[in-house]
C-alpha cells in the first residue's frame, strides 16, 4: 500500500510540474533603421592637357581652335536624396586658370562643361545640379561623372615656357 501510495504521489507530483511548464508569458520588441540622405564624391582621373603645341608644322604662332581634355570622378547618393549640387571651385578669382609652377605670373584659363559637346558650362559662382550631368543619380550606386574641359589656343599666345597647374575642389551638396 505504502508503494501504491508513493507511485500515486509520484504521479501527481509529475502532473503538477507539467502544469508548472505550461505557462509562459510573451513580450515584443521592435526593430527599426533609419537611411539619411547622404552623397559622395572621389577623384578617379584627373584632367591633362599635355603639351601644348603653340606652332604649327609651318612654324606660325596657332591662334585658332582648342585643346580638350577631360577628367572622371565617382559620385553617390543614397536612394531618394533629391536636390544635390555639385560645386566647383579652382584657384584662381572668378574663373578657371592654371598657374605657371617656375615662378611664372602667367595663367592659362580654361574652361569646365558638364556636357560632350562643351555647350554647357560650369560656373565657379552657380552651383550646377547634379542631374545637368550625364550619369547623375540618386540610387545608391556608384556613378562615374565626366568633367570636360576646354583651352581657347589663342589665349596662349605670348604665355611663357612653364608646367601650369589648378586645383579643382568638387563639393557635393544635398
Amino acid at each position: 500500500m505504502k508503494k501504491i501510495l508513493l507511485v500515486l504521489a509520484a504521479f501527481g507530483l509529475i502532473l503538477g510540474m507539467s502544469g508548472l511548464a505550461a505557462a509562459a508569458d510573451i513580450t515584443t520588441f521592435n526593430v527599426t533603421a533609419l537611411i539619411e540622405a547622404a552623397c559622395v564624391v572621389g577623384t578617379t582621373e584627373n584632367m591633362a592637357f599635355g603639351s601644348l603645341a603653340l606652332l604649327d608644322a609651318d612654324g606660325k604662332v596657332v591662334t585658332t581652335g582648342y585643346d580638350d581634355a577631360t577628367a572622371t570622378f565617382y559620385q553617390a547618393c543614397t536612394t531618394g536624396t533629391t536636390g544635390a549640387t555639385l560645386a566647383f571651385a579652382g584657384s584662381a578669382g572668378s574663373g578657371f586658370a592654371m598657374t605657371g609652377a617656375g615662378g611664372s605670373p602667367d595663367t592659362i584659363a580654361y574652361t569646365l562643361f558638364s556636357n560632350s559637346s562643351r555647350t554647357t558650362g560650369i560656373t565657379k559662382a552657380t552651383p550646377a545640379l547634379g542631374s545637368t550631368f550625364s550619369g547623375f543619380a540618386a540610387d545608391g550606386v556608384d556613378h562615374q561623372i565626366t568633367v570636360y574641359g576646354r583651352i581657347a589656343l589663342a589665349s596662349m599666345v605670348a604665355k611663357k615656357v612653364d608646367t601650369y597647374s589648378d586645383t579643382v575642389t568638387v563639393t557635393v551638396s544635398y
